[in-house]
């Protein structure tokens, strides 16, 4: 039985009319207002004649109500019942309709009036916003968000966020459940299912791929007494259409948005169809698209030039073409990507030619930027640091298996052991993981700010409900070692983090350390003090820790790792107001001494298993060079920190230490050793000899010197002498760039496949074809935090994000159960990568579905997965070039 309302929406006060369409001439009703219980009810009459059910609307009802209408008939006299059926029978129908109750006391009507509809590139569009209440007053002291968007970015996925008022006013589920014996003296088989939607669906698809969508965002527009505001909307080189959003709010319950669009277009449209990345090595072809927007013919002459910095790669011949009004036409040519460059800008011309008099010659002039990544990366494969004490001598000839002109043999001096950290930096700026750790300590190592910018302003999105961070955006809880960290590394390196987040941080924190608020994963077997003091000693950096926190730890110091160890020694440092705090201090720099195998040698401590705890995000290497930044300021250690240096610099292995927060302390370490001790001792002058570079430095005038000699043919001489007082260092880094040739197995056994879900020809790829990736991978031992690194084809595009261009048939079954899946998936431009909170030791396999949009020769780098945290864990196969035909 169909329950129709008379309109979908109502305000407290008027009167809901429902259609009963029920297959009975005369019928007894129960009819009832539902959610989550009965909320009241009404026994009536319903005729054939006048199948209406009539109720007022009460505010209670908001912000949405169900009624019910069960109708109910008794035996009539015709037809008479026979042996095989009684159509006389009593019987009964339920319908159920839901009504939206209450939004017009909270809406906000907002106009968005755009002084076009069509501009041209680069133009400025002024916007009117007009805000009313339903009733048309202004409301009082309202304004607006404004945000100007490419609508592609819509077609791909819809901004649910401009829709304020549903979010405050969330619809209820039903929540109630009717039965009735009637329904087995009827003898009803099938009782079917009320209140749950039919079904359906439908949309048009997206008009294009990716952009750089965003036009403008202006948080807080201030709407004038008349509740209107004008905005200046500039426009950027996209010949698309724009949506212009606007989110209104007006004191704490009226809620509103509106939105318009506009269109920018020329008479003559370049638009680029160049893959955003490609490898160095590949063969590509460069598509264009020249189309003819005007309603008249013309011959346009095109030029399209590519080139990175001042080195031309790539100039066309000219050429034209010649189009009709509305026609569009694919250009393209093909090109080789050459080695060591960072990008490749694209800038195509087009101009009319023998334009008509009294016309505005059509012309069209754009700027594209490819990034070029490398196929093979040139990476640290060897580095030494050596203090010079007469002269140090050193043959190094290249690699085997490295790739030829590729690297460089990289010779730095500096006056103290406080070596540059170069090497650990580039490291840090190309390593491609995801998270809020790795982020942040990419950004911190690296000092980039930029990078820095995005993580303080997306930070709130990490936390979760008691304010701890999370490895990945609205993901499940979150940790307090992660939040600790990032409290703690972010305050060291001098990164502000928005107080509102900080706050939440802190708080999670101290609800942690009060023992308000515990987290328990099945990996952590006993976190003894790990927790509590590392979240004590991000506090401790805001004068946060008091009394009652040290009453409550067991200090059995002998039973704590070194990294425990050292958050207590920084906590007491920072926290001067503890009771026996000296005390407290002189004991925990004891025990820290008594920790010490030798000052000087790679093993720092005598026990260096127990700090490689994965889930802490600790290592032996992060307390190597943790250990440099507590006992820089503490009394007694000034002779013994230096030594503490060298052993942190013994440990890197390829210019880097093994774990990303292990680099980001020990960058922080080496440049507060460096702040403090400047040039040390060192005098005079070094001679640094590099094949057939030869430098001088004195140390009056300079603070170091580099050179970078590339590879020979044979063996190259490297020699450093140092005259005068003091020691300096020398750092000698090998830098190389080595395909993977065979399957490498440490920890991790690991094998692609690829197979065609849609080809044009068998048995080879083309452009547009669908193919899937499986991935079967098995580890030696349970591991945690566990990526999966797959490259992809340049221009492919990786299925299955939620846009609504995806084919849901090219998609894998995802049968698999919750811990089976990965936490996280990241699809870029360049690599699928799944991670893993954790993996037990058995098979398994990751698989995704991708679409070849472009045709050529596209190289691919090593497909890799590696535990993050205990990085020697890990497996690589390599990958043959992918060729795709037209």
């Amino acid at each position: 039985m169909d329950l129709l309302p008379e309109k979908k929406r109502y305000e407290p006060g008027e009167t809901a009319r429902f259609q009963v369409r029920m297959p009975f001439r005369e019928a007894t009703a129960l009819v009832t207002t539902e959610r989550a219980g009965i909320l009241g009810y009404k026994v009536m009459q319903l005729s054939g004649n006048s199948p209406m059910v009539v109720m007022p609307v009460d505010a209670s009802f908001a912000p949405n109500m169900y009624v019910s209408v069960l109708a109910v008939r008794g035996r009539v006299g015709d037809p008479k019942a026979t042996a095989l059926v009684d159509l006389a029978k009593p019987s009964f129908k339920l319908g159920i309709a839901e009504i939206a109750v209450g939004a017009g006391l909270h809406n906000l009507r907002v106009q968005v009036e755009p002084d076009r509809k069509v501009y041209q590139t680069r133009d400025k569009a002024k916007v009117k916003i007009r805000v009313r209440k339903m009733d048309g007053s202004v409301p009082p002291a309202g304004e607006v968000a404004l945000a100007a968007v490419d609508e592609g970015l819509l077609e791909l996925m819809p901004n649910r966020s401009w829709k304020i008022l549903d979010a405050m006013m969330q619809r209820r589920g039903y929540g109630v459940q009717t039965s009735s014996a009637q329904m087995q003296v009827i003898g009803r088989r099938h009782f079917g299912r009320k209140a749950f939607p039919a079904g359906g669906g439908g949309g048009k698809g997206p008009t294009r791929e990716v952009f750089d969508t965003l036009l403008k965002w202006q948080a807080r527009v201030q709407l004038d007494a008349n509740g209107e505001a004008t905005v200046e909307v500039p426009l950027n080189d996209s010949i698309t259409s724009f949506r212009i959003a606007a989110v209104a709010t007006a004191g704490s319950a009226l809620f509103g948005d509106g939105a318009a669009s506009i269109q920018a277009t020329k008479d003559l449209i370049v638009q680029s169809g160049l893959p955003p990345v490609v490898r160095e090595g590949d063969e590509f072809f460069a598509r264009f698209n020249v189309r003819n927007a005007s309603e008249r013919p013309f011959k346009t002459g095109l030029k399209v030039v590519a080139a990175s910095g001042a080195q031309r790669i790539f100039a066309s011949d000219p050429q034209s073409l010649e189009l009709k009004p509305g026609e569009a036409r694919d250009v393209g040519w093909m090109v080789k990507v050459p080695r060591d460059i960072p990008n490749l800008v694209w800038r195509f011309e087009g101009d009319e030619i023998g334009t008509p008099a009294g016309k505005k010659a059509a012309s069209d002039d754009i700027r594209i930027t490819q990034k070029v990544a490398p196929a093979v990366p040139v990476r640290v494969v060897n580095a030494e640091y050596q203090p010079v004490q007469g002269t140090l001598t050193r043959e190094y000839s290249l690699p085997q298996g490295a790739l030829a002109g590729r690297g460089n043999i990289r010779v730095s001096v500096t006056p103290t052991i406080a070596a540059d950290s170069k090497s650990v930096k580039e490291y840090m700026a190309s390593y491609p993981f995801y998270c809020l750790e790795q982020r942040t300590s990419k950004a911190v190592a690296t000092r980039d700010d930029k990078l820095w910018k995005i993580i303080h302003d997306s930070l709130h999105t990490y936390l979760d409900n008691d304010g701890l961070a999370r490895y990945y955006p609205g993901d499940g809880e979150g940790y307090v070692q992660l939040t600790a960290y990032v409290l703690a590394a972010s305050h060291e390196a001098g990164f502000t983090i928005p107080p509102e987040s900080k706050q939440k941080m802190e708080q999670g924190l101290l609800s942690a350390v009060e023992g308000r608020l515990q987290r328990r994963y099945e990996y952590v077997k006993d976190e003894g003090p790990y927790l509590r003091l590392a979240a004590m000693e991000a506090l401790s950096r805001s004068g946060k820790v008091r009394q009652n926190h040290v009453d409550t730890l067991k200090l059995e110091l002998n039973k704590w790792p070194v990294a425990s160890l050292l958050d207590w020694i920084a906590v007491l440092q920072r926290s001067k107001q503890l009771k026996d705090r000296d005390a407290l201090l002189k004991v925990a720099d004891t025990e820290l001494r008594s920790r010490i195998a030798t000052l000087g040698g790679p093993q720092l401590f005598k026990n260096q298993d127990a700090d490689n705890v994965w889930w802490m995000m600790w290592s032996n290497d992060a307390a190597t060079v943790r250990t440099i930044l507590v006992t820089m300021d503490l009394p007694g250690w000034e002779k013994d920190v230096p030594r503490v240096v060298r052993s942190a610099l013994v440990r890197q292995r390829n210019g880097h230490w093994n774990l990303t927060t292990a680099n980001v302390w020990g960058v922080l370490a080496l440049d507060k050793f460096a702040a403090k001790y400047g040039k040390g001792n060192t005098t005079g002058k070094t001679t640094l000899k590099a094949g057939d570079i030869t430098r001088v430095i004195d140390w009056a005038r300079q603070d170091g010197d580099e050179i970078e000699l590339p590879w020979g043919t044979g063996s190259q001489r490297v020699s450093v002498s140092h005259d005068g007082a003091g020691e300096p260092w020398v750092a000698l880094v090998q830098r190389a760039a080595i395909p993977v040739q065979a399957k490498v197995d440490k920890g991790f056994n690991i094998t692609k496949t690829i197979t065609p879900v849609e080809q044009k020809v068998k048995g080879q790829w083309s452009r547009g074809d669908v193919a899937r990736v499986i991935i079967s991978f098995k580890g030696a031992q349970d591991q945690g935090w566990v990526v999966v690194d797959d490259p992809i084809p340049s221009g492919a595009t990786i299925l299955g994000g939620g846009l609504k261009n995806d084919s849901l048939l090219a998609q894998p079954a995802n049968d698999r159960s919750w811990w089976d899946r990965p936490r996280y998936i990241e699809r870029t431009h360049e690599a699928y990568r799944a991670y893993y909170e954790w993996l037990w030791s058995y098979e398994r396999k990751v698989e995704y579905t991708l679409r070849l949009n472009n045709e050529g020769t596209f190289n691919l780098p090593r497909t890799r997965i590696e535990a993050m945290y205990m990085p020697e864990a890990y497996g690589e196969t390599g990958n043959a070039a992918w060729v795709v035909k037209p």
